[in-house]
């Protein structure tokens, strides 16, 4: 009896060590790629100490609410598909209601003399003669490019000039 109750309870604090070290990287993790995103450009030091800063908080919130902790991926991998999703689905409606319209419009850009850049995304038309093409592109077919790089200054037409603002970042 006193056997299985001790070895209930030494699986149950090995469970609350797992979940406690797991708390510790992900809230440790979360600063550093916090950094990376918000391009906040923290000193080695400055980046160590609010991991452990972090980490603390995280050992402490798995201490008082496990629960909670092991939701945490489920609920972060949930949020990240449902901003994929949308983006998904800003796109595709952009691209039927903008850049095919635009493109039957303009005869991919040939009906205005240019060239087209980038076709497949957000396609835009730019003079032959620009920098864009010149330095950042590489020729497809006969008037389409694909472009590294597209200066806003060199394309003359492009889908998102007449587009709703709501959809455009």
């Amino acid at each position: 009896m006193l056997i299985n109750g001790l070895a209930e309870k030494a699986a149950l604090d090995a469970e609350n060590v797992v979940v406690k070290g797991a708390a510790v990287v992900l809230f440790a993790g979360a600063v550093c790629i916090v950094n990376e995103l918000w391009s906040w450009q923290l000193s080695l030091i400055s980046l160590l100490i609010l991991s452990t800063v972090a980490g603390s908080i995280g050992f402490v919130t798995a201490s008082a609410f496990p629960l909670l902790i092991k939701a945490l991926p489920v609920a972060v991998v949930c949020y990240f598909a449902a901003v994929a999703g949308k983006d998904v689905v800003r796109h595709f409606y952009f691209e039927l209601v903008y850049i095919k319209p635009f493109l039957a419009q303009t005869d991919n850009c040939k009906a205005l003399g240019l060239e087209l850049v980038n076709k497949h995304n957000y396609g835009a038309c730019v003079a032959r003669t620009s920098k864009t093409i010149q330095q950042n592109c590489l020729l497809v077919t006969d008037n389409e490019w694909s472009c590294r790089i597209v200066n806003v200054s060199d394309v003359v037409a492009a889908p998102e000039q007449n587009a709703n603002p709501i959809f455009n970042p």
